[in-house]
């Protein structure tokens, strides 16, 4: 073999080396960099999940409106913690299937629980433009010796007979944007008319809303906006936490709401002391 073959059989060979020790450099990196983005991933998950469980538990800085802290593992947690409620209209997160119930207290928490004493309460349902949706509205109430009274009502488009008539495509005083929904319905201690709802010396307890008759989910808005100061309890804690470790950040939404009644609820016997069967 001549010199300039040789020389050439060399610097293909080398050439060849080149390539697949460069190909397999490039793999590695590229390996190594996957790897690391998963494992930064699976800090920032679990920083951000921490960040929830704190928060719920309130523990250290995550209280009322949420913080920012360190894990042992670099990873920084940054939560946000917002009240649902405490304001003069409360807007349900989730928007209702039929058959679907939501709870709202009319209680400020304590020990005793307190009563809130609007000179109004609305109720608004329905997302306008969608099909007709009807309402099932009861309001729990508590007399001075303990009993408690339920007032039921079934809401729904004026053509629905014997239902309670509702006003259509109205706002929900307080919710924010101004949303217009299909249907709202308000009670007023007076004049005397089906609005009326003259809790007197009672107590309000609770509103229970079910949604009935429709195809798809229905938004729920309570409101007492304009009634002197007062304002819906707190209904639900929304937590935003994210969690952040090197170039990967991951983000968690919780809606942590009060503790609700089953669906059934409304259709059993119940009572604050022991039941006597006579």
């Amino acid at each position: 073999m001549q010199k300039g073959q040789a020389l050439l059989v060399v610097l293909l060979i080398l050439g060849v080396s080149l390539t697949v020790g460069l190909a397999i450099v490039s793999r590695s990196v590229t390996e190594v960099s996957v790897s690391t983005s998963q494992e930064e991933s699976a800090r920032a998950l679990e920083a951000a999940e921490a960040g929830v469980e704190k928060s719920l538990a309130g523990v250290g800085v995550f209280g009322a409106s949420g913080g920012k802290a360190t894990l042992a593992n670099n990873a920084q947690i940054t939560v946000t913690n917002n009240n649902l409620g405490g304001t003069t209209a409360y807007v349900v997160p989730e928007k209702l299937d039929s058959g679907d119930v939501t709870t709202v207290s009319l209680m400020e928490p304590g020990s005793p629980p307190t009563s809130i004493t609007p000179n109004q309460l609305r109720v608004c349902w329905g997302d306008n433009g969608s099909p007709a949706a009807v309402a099932e509205v009861m309001i729990y109430t508590q007399t001075s010796t303990g009993s408690i009274n339920i007032r039921r009502w079934m809401l729904g488009p004026g053509f629905y007979t014997g239902f309670a008539a509702s006003e259509l495509s109205k706002t929900c005083p307080g919710s924010a944007g101004g949303y217009i929904y299909s249907y709202r319905k308000t009670w007023h201690p007076s004049p005397a008319s089906d609005t009326v709802f003259n809790w007197g010396n009672e107590n309000l307890v609770m509103m229970r809303i079910r949604i009935l008759g429709t195809s798809r989910g229905q938004p729920v808005a309570v409101s007492v906006a304009g009634m002197g100061g007062t304002t819906i309890p707190v209904q639900a804690k929304d937590i935003i936490s994210s969690g952040t470790a090197g170039t990967s950040t991951q983000k968690i939404h919780v809606v942590a709401s009060n503790p609700d009644a089953p669906f059934m609820f409304d259709s059993a016997l119940f009572s604050g002391t022991d039941l006597v069967v006579k």
